[in-house]
């Protein structure tokens, strides 16, 4: 395997897992927030 299909590999699945990351790190946010304005009413 040539160093550049390992760089776009990396770049491909990297991406891909940062992006899962976020998901989770948005919907975990949200969630967050339904609850403390719930929590708070």
């Amino acid at each position: 395997m040539s160093t550049r299909e390992l760089v776009e590999e990396e770049l491909i699945h990297g991406a891909l897992r940062r992006e899962q990351l976020w998901r989770m790190i948005g919907l975990g946010g949200a969630g967050f927030g339904v609850f403390g304005c719930l929590a708070a009413a």
